[in-house]
């Protein structure tokens, strides 16, 4: 048994009871100790910083805050603010946090990602359990299937997209195909939840250490995508970055792994 599968489900269960049972909740601090990464993983500096789990706040009816996220039970999502990080040049993220690999993502999120995490499971989500076995790895991606809509203000007109409009194809010149997109929940490796370590949120370039990843094999190919500067506003533009739980049959079928799913 994978047990680094289950140990997110281990640090959130507290939170979910509260989550359920309370209005205003004050979740026990628990501290997470980020420090240097494993030798044979490349570019990392150490980080010395606590991250704690914040109280869970209700809102309104249905909607929470829980540190720099949003959860809305009713609409089944998570929302997170955010800037616009790149609008042209080759890029192997959708998404990072603040201290993650900004010089190849599209977007930088005002969260931690263990604190996404943490939300994504409050909602029901499951990661996937058989994870991908290195970067850029041929593999599809598992996981409970999502949605994710990006949006900003042009002026005063209220724009919305889908992560594949913002990524270009540079061989075809073309938007990335529409992907199928999952949460794959990251990967705990020697204590450390990697995705909070490398600041990986959703990837384009098929990363393990990701919270969120898509299906298509071209995820394997890390010269292909681009951000799309015919789309994209100036960075800096402030955006909302949206993740919505997939209720489509179909699509759950379709991306239910298998053990021989390569």
């Amino acid at each position: 048994m994978n047990y680094n599968r289950f140990s997110p489900y281990l640090t959130v269960i507290f939170a979910i009871t509260i989550f359920v049972f309370v209005d205003i909740a004050c979740a026990n601090t628990k501290k997470v100790k980020r420090e240097q990464k494993n030798s044979s993983l490349e570019n990392i500096s150490p980080l010395e910083e606590e991250v704690t789990i914040p109280e869970i706040i209700k809102l309104e009816e249905n909607i929470f805050q829980l540190g720099g996220i949003k959860i809305d039970k009713k609409k089944k999502s998570v929302s997170i603010n955010g800037v616009i990080n790149m609008s042209d040049g080759l890029v192997e993220y959708l998404a990072c946090s603040p201290k993650g690999k900004l010089h190849e993502s599209v977007l930088s999120l005002n969260a931690e990602p263990y604190h996404i995490q943490m939300a994504l499971l409050l909602l029901g989500l499951v990661p996937g359990d058989m994870p991908l076995e290195f970067q850029g790895a041929p593999q599809q991606p598992c996981g409970d299937p999502v949605n994710i809509k990006i949006s900003w203000k042009d002026n005063t007109t209220a724009m919305e997209y889908s992560p594949e409009d913002l990524i270009l194809n540079i061989e075809t010149k073309k938007n990335m195909d529409k992907p199928d997109w999952v949460f794959t929940g990251s990967k705990i490796l020697d204590s450390q939840f990697m995705a909070q370590v490398e600041g990986s949120i959703a990837a384009i370039y098929h990363d393990p250490f990701a919270l969120l990843d898509h299906r298509s094999r071209q995820g394997a190919d890390d010269t292909l995508f681009y951000a799309n500067k015919n789309i994209l506003p100036p960075v800096g533009t402030p955006i909302v970055f949206e993740i919505f739980q997939e209720t489509d049959l179909k699509v759950k079928k379709r991306v239910r792994c298998k053990k021989n799913d390569k």
